[in-house]
């Protein structure tokens, strides 16, 4: 009869390389009294999504919020908020990507004030 023998292998796992799509980066100026925000440079087509919100002072903040594909933070001129003294309008242009634009805020507050607002 044979002998049975054991081989002991021992069987290393390694961890898959992270892909994630990375947020866009929204730009944010205020030009004349109005809010324009736009892709920043080198994010064309990168999913944006940002909150515009009225504060108590009257300041409008923009906040980068998650995105609709994979929940991955957008920022604001590379922050994750930033605020504005905005008495005009509302201009929003995000080009390609799937992007998301909440305006007011989901916990109450004052919604936003703007004398237009066009969002493209």
């Amino acid at each position: 009869m044979f002998a049975k023998h054991r081989q002991t292998r021992k069987l290393n796992i390694e961890n898959l390389e992270i892909r994630e799509m990375k947020a866009g980066d929204v730009a944010a100026a205020v030009v004349n009294g109005n809010l324009y925000l736009t892709e920043a440079a080198g994010q064309v087509g990168q999913d944006n999504a940002v909150q515009i919100s009225q504060l108590a002072n009257g300041k409008i903040r923009i906040t980068g919020t998650g995105t609709l594909t994979d929940g991955s933070m957008s920022h604001v001129n590379g922050a994750a908020s930033q605020d504005f003294t905005v008495p005009g309008s509302l201009f929003v242009n995000f080009g390609a990507g799937n992007d998301l634009v909440v305006i007011g805020s989901e916990v109450g507050g004052t919604p936003p004030s703007f004398n237009q607002v066009d969002i493209e």
